[in-house]
């Protein structure tokens, strides 16, 4: 009997962990709070045993007798740690690395968590990136005029500062003009945080998601999204929609995503990568985690596919058999997070298309919604900020595509007595 130490901080277990289940594979959680607070009922009993930690609890440190527990008593061989948080993933790889056990180490892991380091192997793999560079605080605080100009010098306005190892577009900072970088540096000099300097890159962004097994592409799914990311923090819609493999993009986007996949060798598992389509035709990759996609993908997949990325992601990892067939038939579909707007709420609308359309509000007309500031590791769409999300469904692709359009430029709540 083996056991699967699934380990998450803060994202939930939303998908349906039964259909995990295998003779040969007992389960346990280690989980923060809110991540067992969320399990539903046929996920709790899913367990075998779950463990409840405070988020800064866990670390190597303070699980590892636990985990040293398990190897006791199914033997080094028959303990597998997985997860799919962001965030864990260091913690994962450097507890495997602690006991010797199965799945890559940190210096594997690193290669889909920070960002220079990711910067590096795409730039090995010939793959072209943005401009980037670390942000020397040591330099900034010995002088601060000087270290600040050299990168003004360096880099075309506008340009993006973000901590290195975060996701979800956390701490995420578009540089407009000299005074907004002085500003940010004495901030961020406050902070335990390390940084990367960026150039901007304009264009649409795609995700690229993939499920690898006996380290090839078993399973590849690409969406266009509506924006990207950080401008949720903005106003803007963020979602996608399906591209299709009838469509011309997507034989391009395949042979990117093999690039890349062939410049990281990323563990049996999921992947989620990132990347801008610029106006000048040119594909820059952004990142990519050794992990699934986030927000209401993989639900929405499911819908569409019966595929649960998340699922796939836990079964290649353990070395759980699977079928990798999509369903057909069903309507295609497109997704998008409201974000809230502060002041009190008039009215909430739905956009117009020609789709069906179903809107699921967290918020309600009346409401007074006001937003506190950002901390740098706080997703810019997490659950607090977001207001609602929009479905829509379509059997034909290409209308659903020209109302997907629309609801990239929708204006869904309207507010009064805004406040700034």
């Amino acid at each position: 009997m083996k056991v699967a130490i699934m380990i998450q901080a803060v994202r939930a277990l939303n998908c349906p962990l039964p259909a995990l289940s295998h003779p040969d594979f007992k389960f346990v959680l280690m989980g923060g709070d809110s991540v067992v607070e969320s399990l539903t009922p046929d996920n709790l009993n899913f367990f075998s045993k779950v463990h409840t930690f405070s988020v800064n609890e866990l670390t190597p440190d303070v699980l590892a007798p636990v985990v040293e527990k398990y190897i006791n008593q199914y033997g080094k061989n028959n303990v597998r740690l997985v997860t799919s948080d962001e965030g864990m993933i260091p913690v994962v790889a450097k507890l495997r690395f602690m006991f010797d056990l199965v799945g890559h180490k940190p210096e594997h892991s690193d290669w889909f968590s920070n960002k220079l380091v990711m910067r590096d192997v795409a730039e090995k793999g010939q793959i072209r990136v943005p401009k980037q560079m670390a942000f020397d605080m040591e330099r900034y605080k010995r002088d601060p005029k000087q270290y600040l100009d050299s990168i003004l010098d360096a880099f075309q306005l506008p340009f993006i500062v973000k901590p290195v190892t975060l996701a979800g577009a956390a701490g995420f900072k578009k540089i407009l003009k000299a005074d907004m970088l002085r500003s940010w540096a004495e901030k961020a000099s406050k902070k335990p945080f390390q940084y990367l300097v960026a150039e901007f890159i304009e264009g649409k962004l795609f995700h690229l998601n993939s499920v690898i097994r006996d380290q090839s592409i078993a399973y590849a799914e690409f969406e266009e999204y509506t924006h990207p990311c950080a401008l949720f923090s903005e106003g803007k819609l963020l979602g996608s929609i399906q591209v299709l493999r009838n469509d011309p993009r997507w034989k391009r986007l395949n042979q990117f995503n093999d690039d890349v996949m062939q410049a990281f060798t990323p563990p049996d598992g999921a992947t989620h990568l990132e990347v801008f389509w610029t106006p000048q035709d040119e594909l820059v990759f952004l990142e990519i985690a050794a992990r699934t996609p986030g927000a209401f993908f993989p639900k929405v997949h499911e819908k569409l596919t019966d595929i649960h990325f998340e699922i796939e992601h836990f079964k290649a990892r353990l070395g759980i058999p699977t079928n990798l067939i999509p369903a057909t038939g069903r309507p295609y579909s497109a997704w998008a997070m409201i974000p809230r707007k502060i002041g009190t709420i008039t009215h909430l609308n739905k956009p117009n298309v020609k789709s069906k359309c179903v809107i699921d509000w967290y918020v309600a007309v009346g409401d007074n919604i006001k937003l506190p500031p950002l901390a740098d590791t706080d997703l810019i769409f997490a659950t607090p900020n977001v207001a609602g999300v929009v479905m829509l469904y379509h059997h034909d692709y290409a209308q659903l595509y020209q109302d997907f359009l629309v609801l990239r430029e929708a204006d869904l709540i309207e507010v009064a007595d805004r406040n700034s």
